[in-house]
């Protein structure tokens, strides 16, 4: 009983360390005090009707130690032009809220006379060192305009929505100003200031920490205007579509705007840190261009010396731009290229501190071609324009990708290789859900090479999300790769080829219109041998390719030894394992494949087949309630599929051969037919010899196709050969 006592002693302490500091600073219980009606504050033994009004008390009883003032939980403290503050004060706001005026605490500004409580020049500014805490108070602001040495703490946790922290020190430079926000919020709509939520020229410390900063023109905005070092930490913090273009804050911040800008005057040093910090912006918005995190001064009447500013920075992903006097004119637009400068830093990079350059990124390889290794994609793509012969490009992690073109026709390139270092590497577009033709597209990785060249090859990569590969005019050859998401577009190629790859869709299929998750959905204007052979299939869809316009050109197609397992219990006729539509022209190969699914071949109603077209489908192994071929009976004229089959038939005639009676010829690999997974029979044992057990023959899994599949994503004969019972259904 001891020991269990003991240990629950021991958890309850270890979950007491465990929380956060904001958790000790609820401040007094509320229970026993008596606001009354009309008052929403305490201090001292007194109630007040407004903050205002219990500052100025606090100010009147001159203190001798730290003034507490509590707010009724959850009230409206009344609006507060300026909360004039000269004392060691926590507040606890108790979710208590400001509600107008400047509602901020206004500190060395104004003389005060502590008597009256009011204004007068022959009172003081500041005339001791201050501490001033805020917890869990909606709205509040701090502001002042230095005029003393004196040094003031401020301390913020909690507080949402605060108006702004707002210091100059143009009457004197000397005074410290340290600054902490811990779980603190600042939101234009929700009454922050809408130009600039923390601002200072004063010097000293900056901690930021787990605080949010949404549509404010410059979020945090520093310029050290004082002599020695200043540090600044940003630590876990957001910001959200801050810096845009589009807002009417932007006209007079444009020349400075961004999330965070960091500026000191000639003699001063300004270190920034910045740990695991995201700046986001909603679809379609960028920010005004000075980038997430703005270095330096670059408008026009900026001073041409500047002090020193050093960046450090981890797991935040970011855009670093560094500003000279003179990179905008005094019109507000650029005028000097050469005096600004952007890094793309990744969340996975560590940016090093540097007095000369500002900064330096160290980023591990994440691709490398040979012994060297590359950062991004992109900066071996670009080495790669420098080299000559076969180069492979070898992916060492997951990493993020996009929309791109990689231009290297004008290279010595004879063929590249994109590969994974051990098949398991992600290339991650970010994109689930696609439409051939908008409003969201599939991403396309395009790589030009010379004319002469063998082609691209990507090969040993898995693909969490919709992403394509093309090569204009080329070769593309995709093999022994993994696909979760799906895929379409318009292929500029001459010869694309899928083999041995898994195409396993776990995206969701409520973002493609009718679930159309293709694992390949081609539009084809362009001659294109187009190969998926070997592949296996598990989702909606299989492959759809359609040859464009009257005048189309020859598209040769050939599937070939492929496994499909498809269901859509939503659109059911239209789980097919091979889509034709619009023309058939060239050689078309269905042939040796095992498809469990709706259809094998679909010819979609109004498809013309051209003179030149020599359709094959034969030796493919069916489950049971799987068609061959036929017409895609979704949108038959009138409904009337049989009339839409009798149309068919007419166009295929003398133009295709297909086997119908629904057998194949087993073909065996390592005692495994490729076609359906059958086991090679075995010869008869000598009389002498013992009998052996007979294999368990293959049974066809009998679960209805009315949902999602679900299914081993391997070929069957890999299944059976691994030993595991592959379900067939048996149909020679």
């Amino acid at each position: 009983m001891k020991r269990k006592l003991l240990t629950l002693a021991l958890c309850a302490a270890l979950a007491l360390c465990a929380l956060p500091m904001a958790a000790f600073a609820e401040g007094p219980a509320t229970d026993n005090l008596d606001f009354g009606e009309n008052n929403t504050v305490y201090y001292a033994g007194s109630y007040y009707p407004t903050l205002a009004e219990a500052l100025t008390e606090v100010y009147k009883s001159k203190p001798q130690g730290t003034a507490e003032v509590i707010c009724r939980p959850d009230a409206d403290v009344g609006p507060m032009p300026h909360g004039h503050v000269a004392d060691d004060l926590v507040i606890y706001g108790n979710g208590a809220r400001v509600s107008g005026g400047e509602k901020d605490l206004e500190i060395d500004t104004y003389q005060y006379d502590r008597t009256t409580g009011k204004q007068s020049e022959s009172g003081d500014f500041l005339d001791k060192d201050i501490t001033v805490t805020v917890y869990d108070l909606e709205g509040i602001a701090a502001w002042g305009e230095r005029h003393t040495d004196r040094t003031v703490n401020l301390y913020f946790s909690g507080c949402k929505n605060m108006q702004r922290v707002y210091f100059t020190n143009n009457s004197n430079s000397e005074g410290k100003l340290n600054i902490t926000l811990e779980g603190c919020s600042f939101d234009a709509a929700g009454g922050s200031n809408v130009n600039t939520a923390v601002y200072t020229n004063a010097p000293g410390e900056i901690d930021i920490r787990n605080t949010t900063f949404t549509n404010i023109a410059v979020g945090l905005n520093i310029n050290h205007k004082s002599n020695g070092v200043q540090n600044i930490l940003l630590e876990g913090c957001t910001f959200t579509d801050c810096a845009l273009p589009d807002v009417s804050a932007a006209q007079n911040t444009k020349t400075y705007g961004a999330p965070v800008r960091i500026v000191a005057k000639e003699g001063a040093t300004t270190h920034l840190t910045v740990n695991g910090t995201t700046f986001n912006y909603s679809d379609g918005k960028t920010n005004c261009g000075n980038g997430d995190i703005l270095l330096g001064d670059g408008r026009h009447d900026a001073a041409s010396q500047q002090g020193t500013v050093t960046l450090a920075m981890t797991g935040t992903a970011a855009q670093v731009m560094v500003q000279q006097a003179g990179y905008y004119n005094d019109a507000g637009t650029v005028a000097g290229q050469d005096k600004g400068k952007t890094t793309t830093v990744l969340d996975t990079d560590v940016v090093l501190a540097d007095p000369n350059s500002h900064f330096v990124v160290k980023r591990d390889p994440v691709v490398q071609i040979g012994d060297t290794g590359y950062g991004t994609l992109e900066e071996a793509m670009e080495a790669a324009k420098a080299m000559t012969g076969d180069v492979t490009v070898t992916v060492l992690k997951d990493i993020q990708v996009k929309d791109s073109t990689y231009d290297l026709s004008g290279t010595g390139l004879t063929s590249l290789t994109l590969q994974g270092k051990t098949g398991a590497e992600k290339l991650i577009s970010g994109v689930n859900g696609n439409d051939i033709d908008g409003s969201t597209y599939c991403p396309v990785i395009r790589v030009k090479l010379p004319a002469n060249a063998a082609g691209l090859t990507v090969t040993g990569l898995v693909f969490p999300n919709d992403l394509l590969f093309d090569s204009e005019g080329g070769r593309v050859l995709v093999k022994n790769c993994t696909f979760n998401g799906a895929k379409s577009g318009y292929p500029q190629a001459a010869a694309i080829r899928y083999e041995g790859n898994l195409f396993e869709f776990k995206g969701t299929a409520g973002n493609f219109y009718s679930q159309n998750a293709y694992p390949v959905w081609y539009k084809v204007d362009k001659p294109l041998d187009f190969d998926f052979v070997g592949n296996t299939v598990i989702g909606y869809r299989g492959v759809h390719i359609e040859t464009r316009g009257d005048d189309a050109v020859a598209a040769d197609i050939q599937v070939d030894k492929n496994t499909f397992r498809l269901s859509d219990s939503q659109n059911p006729s239209k789980a097919v394992a091979l889509q034709l539509v619009s023309n058939i022209r060239g050689k078309v190969s269905f042939v040796d494949n095992n498809v469990d699914g709706y259809m094998g071949v679909c010819f979609y109603n109004g498809v013309k087949v051209g003179d030149d077209a020599a359709i094959t489908v034969g030796n493919n192994y069916l489950a049971d309630g799987t068609k061959l071929y036929g017409v895609s009976e979704w949108n038959a004229p009138n409904g009337d599929v049989p009339a839409a089959e009798e149309k068919l038939q007419a166009q295929l005639k003398g133009k295709a051969t297909i086997d119908a009676t629904h057998t194949h010829t087993h073909t065996y690999q390592n005692g495994v037919c490729t076609v359906c997974g059958a086991q090679e029979p075995r010869p008869d044992p000598k009389p002498d010899a013992p009998a052996a057990t007979p294999a368990p023959a293959p049974v066809l899994d009998s679960t209805p196709k009315t949902g999602a599949v679900s299914l081993v994503a391997l070929p069957l004969a890999a299944l059976a050969l691994a030993g595991v019972g592959v379900a067939l259904r048996k149909r020679h």
